[in-house]
């Protein structure tokens, strides 16, 4: 379909709405971030003893490395608030009504808007594919020193051993090589992998003798069977739960619970395999099994691409409205759809991350799902 003149006028003003937001908006996510954040950027700045200048290279330099994630994470907002606000202040400068006099359609003159919607989401899925993985490492040695608190604790540290299993601490004590909120679980090999056995307790404590490993104290030991259902659950006291360190892999067919993880594992971010492209997910996947929050990510992915156009059948009917005058407020307006679409995908993950309600993949569908007809319907029936 040919470009009108119609549509590179549109086409321009969406880049420039686009350009606004985008500058507001991670402007504020910055600020907000950076401040929140100073005294252990500073504290980091200190240590490395480099002079002043070096505090705000520094700020810069941590920015710079989030910008893919902040980037993606703010696609569907960034769209949607561009759209409304091309859409708005054309209503309010009468540039619309000249279109439709002259016999063409609303949805025709929205359009362009859609043709750019497909172009944001190509970038977004370069950025997830290409520029995140290619600065995972870096994100998470930034992490590191955002949560400076590091030097003594980490809070929700989390890291995947050599045998599969998925170690949790809500805080981790690095002196005292402590797991505060610990939770350990093993999983079955095969399919989507359902927990095989889930230790959580009040806390996890590192010992070296009579044999090095974890002493898990005060929880429950919940054992399943391979189809998820509940075999048996104990509950344990002070030295209720040790898991043994086995590091040379010799018994890894050894139906006890042991891991790799030592306490330098528990104090150092790794890489996560979700900063990874989705194609190495899929074979890390493949080789040690499915576990139910990566193929809640995996389906996120795949779903991540259909955000930008759902927001906008449920956005754009309200920019139509003729009591919406001010092109501010439909960027406003723009982020409360965003809020409450985030809300409900976040609420459903958590049920599908729990095995409460929802798999995995309607946990990553669902949204579209809820959000999908409501905005066809607005979209069908908006004002023209």
């Amino acid at each position: 379909m040919m470009l009108r003149i119609s549509d590179k006028y549109i086409i321009r003003a969406f880049l420039y709405a686009l350009l606004v937001c985008l500058a507001a908006l991670i402007s504020l996510f910055v600020v907000i971030d950076t401040f929140s954040n100073l005294s252990n950027i500073v504290a980091d700045w200190r240590q490395s003893g480099q002079g002043i200048l070096h505090l705000p290279l520094l700020v810069l330099e941590m920015n710079a490395v989030r910008l893919p994630l902040i980037l993606y994470e703010l696609a569907p907002v960034l769209t949607l608030s561009a759209a409304m606000f091309t859409v708005v202040r054309m209503r309010r400068a009468n540039e619309i009504t000249p279109l439709l006099a002259s016999g063409v359609s609303i949805y025709r003159v929205l359009w362009p808007i859609f043709l750019m919607a497909i172009a944001v989401t190509i970038a977004q899925l370069i950025d997830r594919e290409v520029l995140i993985p290619r600065f995972g490492a870096h994100i998470y040695e930034w992490d590191r020193i955002r949560d400076k608190t590091f030097r003594e604790w980490r809070n929700r540290a989390m890291l995947e051993d050599g045998y599969g299993n998925v170690l949790f601490a809500g805080r981790y004590y690095i002196k005292l090589k402590k797991q505060e909120n610990a939770r350990i679980t093993s999983y079955w090999p095969q399919g989507l992998r359902q927990p095989k056995e889930i230790l959580n307790a009040q806390e996890a404590l590192w010992v070296e003798a009579p044999s090095p490993g974890w002493m898990y104290s005060e929880g429950t030991d919940i054992e399943y069977d391979a189809s998820g259902n509940v075999i048996q659950q104990v509950r344990f006291g002070p030295n209720g739960r040790f898991v043994p360190l086995v590091e040379d892999g010799a018994n890894r067919a050894n139906p006890g619970l042991v891991t790799d993880a030592t306490p330098p594992r528990m104090e150092t971010r790794e890489l996560d395999v979700f900063y990874k492209p989705t194609l190495y997910l899929l074979e890390y996947a493949q080789q040690h099994g499915l576990r139910r929050d990566m193929a809640l990510d995996i389906n996120r992915r795949i779903a991540a691409p259909l955000t930008n156009f759902i927001l906008l059948l449920v956005g754009l009917p309200f920019a139509l409205r003729r009591d919406m005058k001010s092109p501010f407020l439909g960027a406003a307006l723009a982020v409360g759809i965003t809020g409450a679409y985030y809300a409900v995908g976040l609420l459903c993950e958590n049920f599908a991350l729990q095995g409460r309600f929802l798999t995995p993949l309607a946990g990553a569908w669902a949204p579209i799902i809820i959000f999908g007809p409501i905005g066809a319907l607005l979209f069908d029936t908006m004002e023209s």
